[in-house]
This record gives structure tokens, sequence and C-alpha cells, in this order.
């Protein structure tokens, strides 16, 4: 792969700082005239795009982000959100908040928050594996509950 000139890495640069692709242009010494489609091509270039990602990833390293990091937030999120907790009413009384006897969880934020530990544990499958692997939705069930016993 062709490598990136220190303009081209400049832009990079400029563009993590300020999100906007002309003013990065700019920035990097490219013609304010051409700054909009010379982002444009810039940010399409295969090198530019690793080049961007290895420097977004230099910079969460520095402030101690990096895989583990996210890993143990998600399954802190997963685990939060699988927690109950008290259904809060107003007491018409009282006038205060008091808990009514049920419970709710965050159902939907744990779902997002698995979702989202599953990805980043690169365990995400395509449809065709997963329909190949399970004739019914009892085969997949039982696929499911033998991978839990491990």
């Amino acid at each position: 792969m062709k490598r990136l000139t220190p303009q081209q890495m400049k832009f990079v640069i400029e563009y993590m700082k300020s999100g906007n692709g002309a003013e990065a242009a700019i920035a990097a010494g490219y013609s304010a005239a051409s700054a909009s489609s010379r982002a444009s091509k810039l940010l399409a270039m295969p090198q530019v795009q690793e080049y961007r990602r290895q420097v977004a990833k230099d910079m969460f390293a520095q402030i101690g982000v990096d895989e583990n990091w996210i890993g143990l937030r998600l399954v802190t999120l997963v685990e939060s959100c699988m927690e109950g907790s008290p259904h809060m009413v107003r007491n018409p009384i009282t006038h205060e908040m008091e808990p009514d006897g049920t419970w709710t969880l965050n159902a939907s934020g744990a779902a997002k928050a698995i979702h989202e530990l599953r990805d980043h544990m690169g365990l995400t499958r395509r449809k065709d594996e997963v329909t190949a692997e399970a004739s019914s939705f009892e085969d997949w069930l039982a696929k499911q509950q033998e991978g839990s016993k491990l």
C-alpha cells in the first residue's frame, strides 16, 4: 500500500481535530478553492482511512482507552441494564416519590449493550451461517443452551 505524504498525514490530524474535511484540507495546505473535493477524495483513500484509525487508536491509548477498557465498560453496562430498579410513583398525600412494589429493567438498553459486546468480542455471525447451523428455532435454542453450559 502506498505511503501517505506529510501533507496527507497533516490532513488526517486536522480532520480529527475539526471533523470538517474542507477546513482540514485548508489547514493541511491544500487550496481553499478545491478543499471540499480534495477532502472527499482523501477521506475515500484506504491509506487515509487506515491512518485515521491508527491515529484514533493511539489517541485513545494515551488516555487508557483500549479494547479491554471498552469490553469492561460494556459488561458493566449490560449488568447495569439487567439490574431491576424500583418503579417510582408520586404519593398523592406526601407528594414524594415512592416505590410502588414493582420493578423495571432496561431490556432495550441491555439488548443493545449485549449486541455491542458481541460485536466487540468478534462474535458476530452472518445470517446465512446461523440459518445453516439450525433448521428451526428449537434447534437454535438448543445450540444456545449447549453453549451456555460450557
